[in-house]
């Protein structure tokens, strides 16, 4: 799983770089409607990339992280935990998440500020989004930022981990048309599919009610085994 992670992030590096390479020869090459072939070549496969991965989030895959697939209930594996302690831990991850989801607002209403100025414009806007592409998995392989905000141990256990689509596709917003409401409408489809699970079955998103979600049966090592010796591992395994 973590050699697939590691295709994604060589895949999305390469396609920010064709990205910064467009917008230093020719900035209107990242503009929807630009006829150049370049940027047509480029927006397509920006498009489809981002697309991809959005789709393959509606269905079950081994290829994925369990992050991403707790939500169906054939990665479900129930676990003996008390309805209080699932509310508790429902409502913690929720303020996280309202958090998560204030912070991330804030900024890009900066972005959009920006754009509503006229200092950038729609060529900044996909440069932003494909440096949010290439984040994504970074966070996912290296350093997440929301981890931290979450007080997560993982991205296994992250209460927000298919955010990601809508966040990617956050500065397509501002943009428009076909090019960015479609990806975002796609983008949406899979937060509003997440959100409706995890509301109607929470006991598939935290480790006390779920054992795939706990170290000892982590399938996906994208933490490189490193959190499997933490003493704290072992006692919620218990």
């Amino acid at each position: 799983m973590r050699s697939y992670y590691h295709k994604q992030l060589l895949v999305r590096l390469l396609l920010f770089f064709a990205g910064v390479f467009c917008y230093a020869a020719r900035q209107e090459w990242l503009e929807p409607g630009n006829e150049a072939w370049q940027g047509r070549i480029f927006r397509l496969l920006l498009w489809a990339g981002v697309f991809l991965d959005i789709l393959k989030k509606f269905f079950p895959s081994g290829r994925l992280s369990l992050g991403a697939q707790k939500l169906f209930a054939g990665r479900y594996r129930a676990a003996d935990c008390s309805a209080q302690r699932l509310k508790d831990s429902k409502r913690r991850a929720d303020g996280y998440a309202l958090f998560v989801a204030a912070v991330w607002i804030g900024l890009n209403l900066i972005f959009f500020v920006l754009y509503r100025q006229g200092i950038i414009g729609v060529p900044e806007l996909i440069l932003l989004t494909l440096f949010y592409f290439l984040s994504d998995m970074i966070c996912v392989l290296y350093f997440c930022p929301f981890r931290l905000m979450m007080h997560t141990r993982c991205c296994t256990t992250c209460r927000i981990f298919n955010w990601d689509s809508m966040m990617m596709c956050t500065p397509l917003l501002f943009i428009g048309g076909i090019y960015g409401w479609s990806l975002a409408a796609f983008a949406m489809a899979v937060l509003i599919h997440w959100e409706t699970l995890y509301s109607r079955f929470p006991e598939r998103f935290f480790e006390c009610s779920n054992r795939s979600l706990r170290c000892g049966n982590c399938e996906g090592n994208l933490c490189r085994g490193r959190l499997k010796r933490r003493d704290y591992c072992a006692d919620r395994n218990s």
